[in-house]
């Protein structure tokens, strides 16, 4: 019985198998592998895409770095100056520390150096260099005439360029005046801040710098008469005040320089530049208790000119204790420079050995 059902058992096995189609495994392979190519393809065309993406956005964003930083670099480098220093603002100049003060020279009044018109370079082709001033073109009554006439478009246009080609001269004047009083050179400033004066002959900037450059030269009438010009101008102007008073004092009429300068101080007390020049003038005179006011002013600013004019005077007066306390007073500042501290200590050498 056992070898009959395992017969019938076999029989009916191969008829199961019979009932399945015989290529249905390898169709379902095909399948398979066919929905494998067709992922593989989608994932290849989305990468693709994204790569492009991706280029494009990088153009886009990295465009204006690539072409942008050669035009300002040749735009910096086309209007910097060449073969000039640079001038730097200058500051009123001080009368130098001395080692001994009983055999010293009096002190010389600091002539002001006023705020100086911002020359620049030479024009080039891109772009003319401008001065911002207050001055304005003399208005005549033959002007007015033509003011009221109607005027094409042409001629207005000409007269913009010609107004715009008398700037730049200007400006190229000064530009070299400044460069000449940077390398000492005044008497060719005085020259170059002439010819820019008749560019613009009620520009009181430029009269106020002539004056600065005149005084240097030592030609003090003429100096007077710039800054008296400048402040005709432009009234109450303390630069031109204070080089009016220094011009003064250097042709030796100090009561009309004292006249100036203490205008000035009443103008603006905190001016730093009209303290010093009184401070100087008073111990020129001498009158220490005025002067020693004044440098202790300028003390209280921390001034360093201060507390060396404080401390000569006092030696002036015979206190030295308290001179010597000045400088020592000047050997704890931080802003003092190695050539102040060293003659501070040689003062204070000095003192001690007396």
């Amino acid at each position: 019985m056992s070898l009959l059902a395992d017969l019938l058992s076999k029989v009916k096995h191969q008829d199961q198998q019979s009932s399945v189609p015989p290529d249905l495994a390898r169709i379902i392979q095909k399948s398979a592998q066919k929905k494998k190519v067709e992922r593989k393809f989608i994932v290849l065309l989305v990468i693709m895409l994204l790569f492009v993406v991706i280029g494009f956005g990088a153009v886009y964003f990295l465009e204006p770095y690539l072409t942008s930083p050669s035009k300002s670099i040749a735009t910096r480098q086309d209007l910097a100056p060449r073969d000039v220093p640079p001038v730097a603002r200058q500051t009123p100049q001080t009368a130098p520390p001395v080692s001994q003060p009983e055999s010293q020279p009096e002190p010389k009044i600091a002539p002001e150096i006023a705020p100086k018109i911002e020359a620049k370079a030479p024009p080039v082709e891109t772009q003319k260099p401008r001065i911002e001033t207050t001055s304005q073109p003399i208005e005549t009554k033959q002007d007015r005439k033509v003011a009221a006439k109607p005027r094409t478009t042409q001629p207005s246009k000409r007269s913009s360029e010609a107004s715009e080609n008398l700037k730049a001269e200007r400006d190229i004047l000064i530009y070299s005046a400044r460069s000449n009083e940077y390398n000492k050179n005044y008497s060719q400033a005085v020259t170059d801040y002439k010819k820019a004066l008749e560019k613009d002959h009620r520009n009181y900037l430029i009269m106020n710098s002539l004056a600065s450059s005149l005084i240097k030269t030592g030609a003090f009438e003429e100096a007077i008469r710039y800054s008296r010009d400048a402040l005709n101008y432009q009234k109450n102007y303390i630069p031109a005040l204070i080089n009016l008073g220094i011009a003064h004092i250097q042709n030796g009429n100090m009561t009309e320089g004292e006249t100036y300068l203490t205008r000035a101080r009443t103008i603006d007390p905190t001016n730093k530049a009209v303290l010093l020049n009184l401070a100087l003038l008073y111990e020129r005179l001498p009158n220490y208790q005025e002067s020693l006011t004044h440098f202790q002013k300028l003390s209280e600013m921390k001034d360093l000119q201060g507390y060396l004019g404080m401390a000569r005077v006092l030696e002036k007066q015979g206190k030295r204790l308290e001179a010597e306390r000045v400088y020592r007073n000047i050997l704890s500042m931080d802003d003092a420079n190695p050539q102040t501290r060293q003659f501070a200590n040689e003062r204070i050498l000095a003192i001690s050995n007396k």
